[in-house]
């Protein structure tokens, strides 16, 4: 049984794949891993633990229709307090398939994996931009205010206008051609 989460992720304006259609070439990854799901939450872990965060748990679940995760987690601020944060994963959708009774439908491990394993490489991913870019504030729109992250109020609320930049700012720089 799945923990029904109370957030559904919003339908972006790119199409919503199914797990049954993707494929390499386009970029999916972990679609055929032979990794466990406990494996890749394993790895989840210590990807955390590069940018200074402690996971705290991993819950299954579902965001509407979608199978999914809920990972729980900690940021270390600069002062050194423990900021409580939360992850939404949300698997591809499964096309409707007719299985017969007391079969197993391979393709939820799948896409369970699939979106876990994706999640742990962006994670690291996280780690190297942490390093290469300054300014970089990995996690932070996934920070808890109440039982909200940052994110899900600037969705739902568009309520961080004060934190958005000043219109006028300006971006100065210089073109390097590398030709």
């Amino acid at each position: 049984m799945f923990t029904n989460f109370d957030f559904e992720p919003e339908k972006k304006e790119n199409k919503l794949q199914y797990f049954d259609d993707v494929k390499s070439s386009d970029g999916w990854e972990g679609h055929t891993t032979s990794k466990t799901v406990e494996r890749i939450i394993q790895e989840i872990q210590n990807n955390l633990a590069l940018l200074d965060c402690v996971f705290v748990s991993c819950e299954k679940g579902k965001f509407g229709e979608r199978l999914g995760f809920r990972i729980h987690f900690a940021m270390k601020s600069k002062t050194g307090e423990m900021v409580s944060s939360r992850l939404n994963i949300a698997c591809l959708p499964l096309r409707k398939k007719f299985i017969r009774r007391g079969t197993k439908d391979n393709r939820i491990e799948g896409t369970q994996k699939m979106a876990l394993y994706m999640t742990a490489k962006a994670i690291k991913g996280m780690y190297f931009l942490n390093v290469l870019s300054p300014e970089f504030i990995p996690f932070m729109s996934l920070i808890l205010q109440g039982n909200q992250t940052l994110g899900q109020l600037w969705i739902t609320r568009g309520g961080l206008t004060p934190l958005l930049p000043s219109p006028v700012d300006v971006f100065d720089a210089e073109v390097i051609n590398d030709k």
